[in-house]
């Protein structure tokens, strides 16, 4: 993870070779980096890009068959901890993928205010059912929200990984653009949205009863899926 704070509109690049997943490590660097943009009167708004080529491939599926019980509950607790910290942040928030955006990868689109995606040979999904996870239970509410029932039914039960231009994709991107141009047009849009000073009261209206839900589920440490882990590590050591 790389933080860039040297202007009002800071960058968050997820970077860790060859396809930005998530380890146990990512998490924490990136969840403090969401909560001090937040808390910061420097920051205004926030960018979300990937190195490497690639926006994040989601949990690294090689660990996921290394942990128990245990380390099943922390990756829930870790992506609950992320999703809701982002579908909160009081400010602009704009996700610039040019790259893979798979699994938690596109639950981190679904918090985004703005998807501005690259034309491109990559794929984006919600592949959850494939990968063999279901969405914590902060990730479904993101997804829930940002998609229609149709189109829950589409990506999550279908389970695909898709080209960005793929209609099937259309409302979990704003703005579909050469690959060049992604982040201006994400910087862009954040510097416009920036000068809206009732933007977070906005956001607030808008998400206010997510938000809710998601921090109950946080705070109270009561998601469904902590129930499964020793049975979800178990199926990942079998294959």
């Amino acid at each position: 993870m790389k933080l860039d704070t040297s202007s009002a509109i800071w960058q968050l690049a997820m970077d860790r070779p060859p396809v930005n997943a998530f380890g146990m490590d990512q998490f924490d660097g990136i969840i403090e980096a969401i909560t001090n943009a937040a808390a910061s009167a420097s920051c205004k708004a926030l960018v979300l890009t990937g190195n490497n080529g690639v926006f994040t491939g989601g949990m690294d599926i090689k660990l996921l068959p290394t942990l128990d019980g245990g380390g099943i509950a922390k990756v829930i607790r870790n992506i609950n901890r992320l999703t809701y910290e982002l579908y909160r942040l009081p400010k602009p928030v704009a996700a610039a993928v040019s790259g893979h955006a798979i699994g938690l990868g596109a639950v981190i689109m679904a918090c985004s205010d703005m998807r501005v995606v690259s034309h491109g040979d990559y794929r984006i999904g919600l592949n959850e059912l494939d990968a063999g996870l279901p969405f914590p239970a902060c990730a479904a509410l993101a997804v829930t929200s940002a998609l229609s029932p149709a189109a829950q039914h589409r990506l999550c039960l279908g389970s695909a990984l898709h080209k960005p231009e793929n209609p099937i994709l259309d409302e979990l991107i704003d703005v579909r653009c050469q690959p060049e141009d992604v982040l201006t047009i994400a910087m862009h849009w954040a510097e416009d949205r920036a000068k809206q000073a009732i933007y977070g009261a906005v956001k607030q209206q808008l998400r206010g009863q997510t938000i809710a839900q998601m921090q109950l589920i946080v705070d109270s440490d009561n998601d469904p899926l902590l129930a499964t882990v020793d049975e979800t590590a178990l199926r990942f050591k079998r294959g």
